[in-house]
């Protein structure tokens, strides 16, 4: 069984794959998935269920996950793996929006039992829309932009420079926040700042287009 498993898994090496975002399944999950079949397809459920939950934030219970794997003879080193494949398979499936089905298929073309792959998926589909729901929550997103205004002062000099006779931009932007409110913030940028903000703005602009290409 293990021989024709990773003569299964070779074949699928250049496949891509939704749950991994329409790329190459990563070859550690290629060399461990194997891992999962040792247990019932019941207790798959069940183990997953578990893992789930953790992943919502509710603290991991080690020891019901102990005695559901008890039969499959886990180390602890392989409990970690188990946990490890799971949530990265549950996660990306959440995050790349898979349907239970197309998950189902797909972990079944890396090797896994079509039992195992429902009972994952059946799991996976239970705790779906709570798992999109905590990850969206935790995606960095910028705070949209209500206003924006700038002036720009010629400084002739200060209290502790005197013939300064530089250029001053004055920024004064009002953002929403996530509990509604607006924010004002105001930044008074020199003309050095200025210029390094720029060739800043202008790499990160090249990088993205090279990441679209």
């Amino acid at each position: 069984f293990f021989f024709s498993f990773l003569e299964g898994t070779r074949r699928n090496l250049k496949m891509k794959f939704r749950f991994c975002g329409d790329q190459d399944c990563p070859d550690w999950l290629l060399a461990e998935v194997i891992l999962l079949t040792k247990l019932s397809s019941v207790k798959m459920k069940l183990v997953c269920n578990t893992i789930a939950k953790s992943m919502l934030g509710v603290d991991m219970d080690f020891e019901k996950m102990k005695k559901l794997c008890v039969d499959a003879k886990y180390t602890s080193n392989d409990m970690e793996v188990l946990i490890a494949c799971v949530t990265f398979i549950m996660k990306n499936a959440s995050r790349y929006d898979v349907d239970s089905q197309t998950l189902s298929n797909e972990l079944q073309q890396l090797g896994l039992p079509k039992e195992h792959s429902q009972a994952l998926c059946k799991s996976f589909d239970s705790f779906s829309g709570k798992l999109h729901n905590h990850f969206e929550m935790q995606t960095l997103r910028l705070w949209p932009m209500e206003d924006f205004d700038w002036k720009v002062d010629y400084v002739l000099g200060s209290s502790q420079v005197k013939n300064l006779r530089e250029p001053q931009l004055n920024l004064k932007i009002k953002v929403g926040s996530p509990n509604n409110n607006v924010q004002e913030i105001t930044a008074i940028v020199g003309r050095d700042m200025l210029n390094a903000l720029v060739h800043e703005l202008q790499e990160a602009h090249e990088i993205m287009d090279r990441l679209e290409s």
